[in-house]
């Protein structure tokens, strides 16, 4: 048997990797580090978990259902599959301590404005707690219906609140939207929205130009349009609408990033992108195909790139028409944080939502919505409201 990452032991009957979070060296010794069959199941944890049993006198033992792991079955714990992680402060293997089987590490989607931050202000809490989070092993992917800033923008916004971001941490629906474009071959693409919006098209290879690039049907017939898609935009105006009407009415398909209502500013809601989208609906009695949430896209593309079951993740958000609906759709737990829109749906108003649009939990604070995921933690809890 040769030695793993720091010192620990590898070989047919033990785990190839471990991954240890914090600077615990020394958590589990040379004592030999049972597997999970998938990264996201069993993991080494803390004392007090009450799935324990002492392994030290079954150093050599290469069989599971031999070492009896208690309240493990058999079948769900392999030695030939990789280690998930070491928890932050797990367990030293003093003479008689327990050897711990401790939670399910998580993907959390969580989205970013009225979450994380609203406007410039972060949510007091919120990205401390999710820094902590990823320190104990679980992974954080931001999942925003925001279309006026490109990806590479967020990363300052986001460590601003002292929140991490992972590489490909983030998804946005303007990167949906350009993907849905790419995959219809459409390539000239008219953005009724900021600029942000239309470099993340740009940056996906598309040819996007802004309205307030052209003065009517004319030059718009000139360049081609393929498709028009719509995002929020604080300076848009009356000519903005217009040319993108003209493009529609032309026969343009509308495929746009969402349909909120709102984007919470601090101290108040004020217009988002859907507010856009409805009146160029209004003007052209067209309907636009919005692709981010509350659709589930967002959030299986997420799984996708974390490579786990979104059936597995928790969405956290504080919308529930928008969050809490994709997470439904998607078939995943979640948090209704009341922070941002949620702000304006009481604890005792949850029962009169639409199904679709319950949370499996709800949480005033941060602080509460880190009890949550603690208890989800310990126990494995699937069910909340």
């Amino acid at each position: 048997m040769t030695g793993g990452h720091h010192g620990y032991p590898t070989g047919p009957t033990a785990c190839s990797e471990i991954s240890v979070v914090g600077d615990d060296d020394d958590a589990v010794g040379g004592r030999r580090v049972w597997c999970a069959d998938s990264r996201n199941d069993l993991v080494v944890g803390r004392a007090g978990t009450p799935v324990a049993e002492d392994l030290d006198h079954h150093a050599n033992c290469d069989d599971a259902a031999e070492c009896g792991l208690k309240g493990v079955e058999a079948t769900d714990v392999s030695p030939s599959d990789q280690v998930v992680a070491v928890h932050q402060q797990a367990l030293r293997m003093a003479e008689g301590d327990a050897f711990l089987l401790y939670h399910r590490l998580m993907l959390l989607c969580v989205d970013l404005d009225g979450v994380v931050y609203r406007g410039s202000e972060p949510v007091p809490g919120v990205g401390p707690l999710l820094t902590e989070r990823v320190a104990n092993g679980d992974r954080v992917i931001y999942v925003t219906n925001n279309s006026f800033l490109r990806r590479v923008e967020y990363r300052s916004r986001i460590e601003a609140c002292g929140a991490p971001l992972a590489e490909n941490g983030i998804v946005t629906a303007a990167s949906a939207v350009a993907q849905q474009l790419l995959d219809q071959g459409f390539r000239h693409i008219l953005v009724y929205g900021a600029e942000g919006l239309a470099a993340e098209l740009r940056d996906a290879g598309l040819d996007a130009c802004r309205t307030a690039e052209f003065d009517g049907p004319e030059s718009l017939s000139h360049w081609g349009v393929d498709a028009v898609t719509v995002g929020l935009d604080r300076e848009a105006d009356w000519h903005d609408l217009a040319i993108a009407t003209d493009a529609v009415r032309a026969g343009a398909p509308l495929i746009v990033p969402n349909r909120d209502a709102n984007y919470p500013d601090p101290g108040r809601l004020v217009p988002g992108t859907g507010a856009a989208v409805a009146a160029l609906e209004a003007a052209t009695g067209v309907r636009a195909m919005a692709i981010g949430k509350p659709e589930p896209t967002l959030l299986l593309q997420a799984a996708s790139i974390d490579g786990s079951d979104v059936r597995d993740a928790i969405m956290i958000g504080d919308s529930p028409a928008t969050d809490i609906a994709a997470a439904n759709a998607a078939g995943c737990r979640s948090i209704l944080l009341m922070t941002g829109v949620g702000a304006g749906v009481g604890a005792m108003a949850i029962a009169d939502l639409p199904a679709a649009q319950r949370p499996t939990w709800t949480a005033r604070t941060a602080a509460e919505m880190g009890e949550i995921l603690m208890a989800v933690t310990a126990d494995g809890a699937t069910s909340g409201n």
